[in-house]
């Protein structure tokens, strides 16, 4: 659901449950490119004990694979974390993330760019053999058998 926050910038609000009790905030313009880079609409709360609670949602092109909602939001790699300036790991926006070094188990940003690419090969060879298959009734002569 597309509104504003309190200081008038335009945010989503994304639900996190099926009854709409919790819902995730992320700043409109981040919403739009996650969305163009072909993360998932269906976001997840996934808990990792009583005071970590992150948002995930699945990749297009990914192998299943969940991806971290805030490590895309700040295109976070190797060796970085994303820390939160609150305790609210539902608040998406810029001003609650922080990216600092850490153990980064892995780069959901890699995981993304090689999905991309990925969708990006399957639809240029699509076109080659589309191209090398579709021949324009213009291109045919007749021949005349001696």
């Amino acid at each position: 659901m597309r509104t504003h926050d309190v200081y008038g910038r335009a945010i989503v609000r994304v639900p996190m449950d099926r009854n709409g009790d919790r819902w995730a905030i992320v700043e409109a313009a981040d919403f739009d490119r996650l969305v163009a880079e072909g993360v998932s609409l269906t976001w997840f709360l996934n808990a990792s004990g009583p005071s970590r609670a992150y948002v995930k949602a699945s990749q297009a092109g990914a192998s299943g694979r969940l991806v971290s909602v805030p490590r895309i939001i700040l295109r976070a790699g190797p060796k970085e974390v994303v820390r939160y300036v609150t305790t609210d790991h539902l608040d998406l926006r810029h001003s609650n993330l922080r990216l600092a070094k850490g153990r980064a188990k892995r780069a959901d940003g890699a995981i993304v760019r090689a999905a991309q690419d990925a969708a990006e090969f399957g639809r240029a060879a699509s076109a080659r053999r589309t191209a090398t298959t579709a021949i324009e009734p213009s291109e045919f002569t007749a021949r005349e058998v001696a």
